[in-house]
């Protein structure tokens, strides 16, 4: 009888002890699966204002690295530029980062025989540090902050004397922001000042625009 009555209190022990053997590797294992990586993107932009163009900008899978590509007028057929840079994020949350760029821009100043001799492509090389803000909705505040080059093989001359020279240096800045009107679809401003010698006459090379950027 003794033991039939411990056999009866043994049994919901038992039970108690299974489940929680089984429970606890369970959660452990649960708790070792890693968060999973954010997935590649591509947000497209198309601009008009003083620097009219588009651009595209593409998250590698788990946003280790983004790469920047632009194609831009300032006046068309007469100053064009086209340019490639790589991001990569040091510090960042869930949104937002603090990161390093390196980017190089192939620049296009039209001659017309005796207006403007020279060089028609120039290389403005450029290395500097990024910050990027991104809200809950998907609105994003970023900003650019860094030193460029631009290297010509000959100095660009105009009808007044005024030169680009072969080689000059500055400070590059850029600003843009985009509000948010869906998962895919934003608004857009954005902003920069590049100081070297870009352009004929203010030499410095400022920028302007809205538009719209879809994420693909």
């Amino acid at each position: 009888m003794a033991r039939h009555t411990l056999a009866i209190l043994f049994r919901p022990a038992l039970v108690l002890a299974l489940v929680g053997a089984l429970a606890v590797p369970l959660s452990a294992r649960a708790e070792s699966v890693p968060p999973e990586a954010p997935p590649a993107t591509v947000d497209v932009r198309a601009f008009a204002g003083f620097g009219s163009g588009i651009a595209a900008d593409a998250w590698l899978p788990g946003r280790s690295l983004r790469v920047d590509l632009e194609a831009a007028t300032a006046v068309p057929s007469q100053f064009d530029w086209g340019g490639l840079a790589v991001i990569v994020p040091v510090a960042r949350s869930a949104r937002s980062f603090f990161g390093l760029r390196a980017g190089d821009t192939l620049e296009y100043t039209a001659t017309q025989a005796g207006w403007v001799s020279g060089s028609r492509f120039a290389h403005g090389p450029d290395a500097g540090v990024v910050g990027h803000l991104e809200s809950a909705g998907g609105s994003t505040l970023e900003g650019q902050f860094g030193v460029e080059a631009v290297l010509r093989g000959e100095e660009v001359i105009c009808c007044d004397n005024a030169a680009l020279p072969t080689s000059s240096f500055g400070v590059r800045l850029a600003l843009r922001g985009e509000l948010a009107l869906s998962d895919r679809w934003a608004l857009i401003a954005q902003a920069g000042l590049r100081t070297a010698d870009h352009l004929l006459e203010i030499d410095l090379l400022p920028t302007l625009a809205v538009g719209v950027r879809v994420r693909l």
